[in-house]
């Protein structure tokens, strides 16, 4: 549990390298331990590593074995990231279909175990595709949903993708007030995610 906490960190620094090594040491200790909801989150996680490296086969196949354990497992929830990051690797590869059932199925799953986090991203990952598939007005939807949804504690990486997503679809419309108004709130909401990220965050908005 420790090297799987870890390689999350790491993740957020972005340091793929440790992250694989903690994902290494991880594995074996969680299937000794027949730990099949962390076993679930840790392939989930080497999924997502894997996707952002461009190993979009091996991404495939972790997710899939993450489902699996998270099915065996009965963790819904687990089921539900792990939906969310199919969808997410789905979308890298342009099959818009798969990604927009994979994601309903994701917020169906976590609407059902957790009304905070969890459905809040599952709710920004469907808006994004959504935009993808040009269905503006039920994204517009969505993503309101995935503000209202958020628990009393601000995630500010989501409200940030939120609004990011509203511009686009402004964008999309070609009303540039209200592209400019979200990305003054979402630059403003990645502001309060850490000193680091913060400054990536504001640089992408900006540009």
């Amino acid at each position: 549990l420790a090297h799987y906490e870890l390689g999350l960190c790491y993740k957020q620094v972005g340091d793929t390298a440790i992250i694989r090594e903690h994902i290494a040491k991880a594995a074996p200790a969680l299937h000794a331990a027949g730990n099949r909801r962390y076993l679930a989150l840790l392939h989930s996680l080497s999924g997502v590593v894997l996707a952002q490296g461009g190993r979009i086969e091996e991404a495939t196949a972790a997710l899939r074995q993450a489902a699996r354990l998270a099915t065996a497992a009965q963790a819904l929830d687990v089921l539900g990231i792990i939906c969310n990051n199919q969808a997410n690797v789905a979308l890298i590869q342009h099959h818009h279909e798969q990604a927009l059932a994979l994601a309903e199925q994701g917020v169906a799953l976590q609407e059902q175990v957790d009304p905070g986090r969890g459905l809040a991203i599952s709710l920004a990952t469907l808006g994004q595709i959504l935009v993808h598939l040009s269905q503006l007005d039920r994204a517009e939807k969505v993503l309101q949903r995935a503000l209202q949804v958020r628990s009393q504690i601000q995630f500010h990486e989501i409200t940030g993708a939120v609004f990011d997503t509203r511009a686009q679809i402004a964008l999309m419309r070609g009303d540039y007030e209200s592209a400019a108004d979200y990305l003054r709130k979402a630059g403003d909401a990645y502001g309060g995610y850490g000193e680091q990220t913060s400054l990536w965050y504001e640089w992408s908005i900006r540009v």
